[in-house]
């Protein structure tokens, strides 16, 4: 029932394509009652690996999953997205595509279509 493990990741898995590094970065504010909890983020990253990460590694495709917990004193939005931002900078992101978790990615050659008009 979780959007991002129904629709998002699924898509990825679907549409990426050689040619990129994939991280997806999940952002969750300290003491959210469902990231806030390392047996589940276990369990997530168990998924992931399993769904997305070791069938796209078969077609020489690295997607990485991070969740990063935040502080947010603020109690808003835009922190945490600077936060996750930062965080992919910090490790060396060329490009970051922000979506949210109910996203669906339905076409191939996204990354190539993005990465391009940027260039």
């Amino acid at each position: 029932d979780n959007p991002l493990f129904l629709h998002l990741l699924p898509s990825i898995a679907r549409t990426a394509t050689t040619g990129f590094e994939y991280w997806v970065y999940v952002g969750y504010d300290a003491g959210d009652l469902y990231y806030d909890n390392s047996t589940r983020l276990d369990e997530l990253q168990d998924w992931f690996e399993e769904n997305v990460s070791g069938e796209l590694r078969k077609q020489n495709v690295t997607v990485k999953l991070r969740f990063l917990r935040f502080l947010n004193l603020l109690m808003k939005p835009g922190p945490v997205f600077n936060f996750v931002a930062a965080a992919a900078f910090l490790d060396g992101a060329d490009y970051v595509f922000r979506v949210n978790d109910d996203t669906e990615i339905v076409s191939s050659g996204w990354a190539e279509e993005m990465s391009g008009r940027l260039k």
